[in-house]
């Protein structure tokens, strides 16, 4: 097939050109992946030693807006922090009350300091917020899931992000999101014949019906169950709530006197629990939304109880 050697030369210089223009995508890329640090525990830094400056204005999260966990996009002030070796926390942060760029920017966890890749350009957020630049606005931190640990093994409930101002001369005050962190669920050993007593009492988002075990949930988005459990006449050792099939750990040990006081415990008032999440939570991959959720208690020895299940009716 004979081609025209003007047409040739054009296709020449256009494949020459998507060649040179692959090559500067991947510069780019190792440059970006060489500057973005994978953070680990050696990686952490104490406090830095400024005087604290309090953020005055709510809007946006006091101006520390992390929102993308993993590539997924999540519900303010919840993370999701998947059963991956490594998350990535994405977002955007400046000193809002002056809208001005920060300096540094920190993740506080177990109080340690973890600082962030600071040099995402966001554009979009220097235009809504009516300032100069869109560098040094977007953020990301990379790291290993395990940073997420305490010395007790146990997952940290949330972390902290603290801005260092422009001129580098104060810390602003921190900004807290709340972790929910995926986690095995528990299965043995296992307690055939268990007398577990639970209850959902409080849920902020709608109606309980105990009877029939039913929460009647309101479009809100962010859901609170509070409630209480023991099993034969003892306080649980922990509690586990499973949606979807990802299980989290949580908050049992709340203080519950009238439940004390109703069954005559002596030893301990600590029989109530409380879950915070978002209403995304409750999606599905299909986009359909879950038809119940589980609890898993287990008794003061160890052992794992069955299921109690409460159907959800959306309103």
């Amino acid at each position: 097939m004979n081609i025209n050697p003007i047409l040739r030369n054009v296709l020449n210089y256009l494949m020459a050109a998507m060649v040179i223009a692959g090559m500067f995508i991947l510069i780019d890329f190792v440059y970006d992946l060489k500057n973005q640090s994978f953070l680990t525990m050696s990686d952490a830094e104490e406090r830095p030693d400024l005087p604290t400056k309090i953020i005055k204005t709510i809007e946006w999260k006091q101006g520390m807006v992390a929102d993308v966990c993993n590539s997924q996009v999540m519900t303010i002030p919840y993370l999701i922090i998947e059963k991956t070796d490594t998350i990535e926390i994405e977002g955007w942060a400046v000193d809002i009350d002056n809208k001005t760029p920060l300096s540094e920017l920190y993740m506080e966890v177990n109080e340690n300091y973890f600082p962030a890749y600071f040099d995402v350009v966001r554009d979009d957020v220097a235009n809504l917020l009516s300032m100069d630049l869109g560098n040094q606005i977007g953020f990301s931190f990379l790291f290993d899931r395990n940073i997420l640990k305490n010395s007790q093994g146990e997952w940290a409930s949330e972390i902290n992000l603290y801005g260092v101002t422009e001129d580098g001369d104060s810390l602003l005050s921190p900004v807290e999101y709340k972790l929910l962190t995926v986690v095995d669920e528990p299965t043995e050993p296992y307690k055939q014949y268990a007398n577990v007593q639970f209850v959902v009492d409080v849920l902020s988002a709608g109606v309980v019906d105990g009877v029939n075990k039913t929460l009647l949930m309101r479009n809100e988005p962010s859901i609170s169950i509070l409630g209480w459990s023991f099993e034969g006449i003892l306080p649980l050792s922990d509690l586990y709530v499973v949606i979807n099939d990802k299980a989290f750990r949580m908050n049992y040990g709340v203080e519950r006197e009238d439940v004390k006081n109703v069954f005559g415990f002596m030893n301990s008032n600590k029989l109530g629990y409380s879950f915070d999440f978002p209403r995304s939570l409750l999606m599905k991959e299909d986009g359909t939304y879950a038809d119940y959720i589980d609890f898993v208690p287990i008794d003061a020895s160890g052992y794992v109880c069955n299921r109690v299940r409460y159907s959800i009716i959306y309103q």
